[in-house]
């Protein structure tokens, strides 16, 4: 346990003293990285954009870092998602107009 707080310190100095950025702003990309990777791992509608968000806020934050170039790849495949949609909402059938007029009036 007490060589994982160790490595951990190493890395965190190794970040700060690569990047120059703060511990604050080393906290605060770990948790654009945690909000993006839930929002990529839940793949449903509208957590693209969130993922997007997030990973742009790393890529511009630390631009020329690894970490950085890897958010940046991660940030425009959510761009790409979000240009081509899954499933397109005129793909639904609409029905019949006497079937959407029963709908209108008898829907609670």
């Amino acid at each position: 346990m007490r060589t994982n707080w160790v490595t951990l310190g190493l890395l965190a100095g190794i970040v700060m003293l690569g990047t120059g950025a703060s511990p604050e702003t080393v906290v605060q990309a770990r948790e654009w990285q945690r909000e993006g990777d839930v929002a990529r791992a839940t793949n449903t509608g509208g957590m693209d954009e969130v993922a997007y968000v997030a990973y742009s806020k790393i890529a511009q934050t630390f631009p020329d870092t690894r970490h950085g170039r890897v958010a940046a790849g991660r940030a425009s495949e959510m761009r790409a998602r979000l240009l081509t949609p899954q499933r397109s909402p005129a793909s639904d059938d609409p029905g019949s107009w006497l079937e959407e007029l029963v709908d209108f009036f008898l829907w609670p």
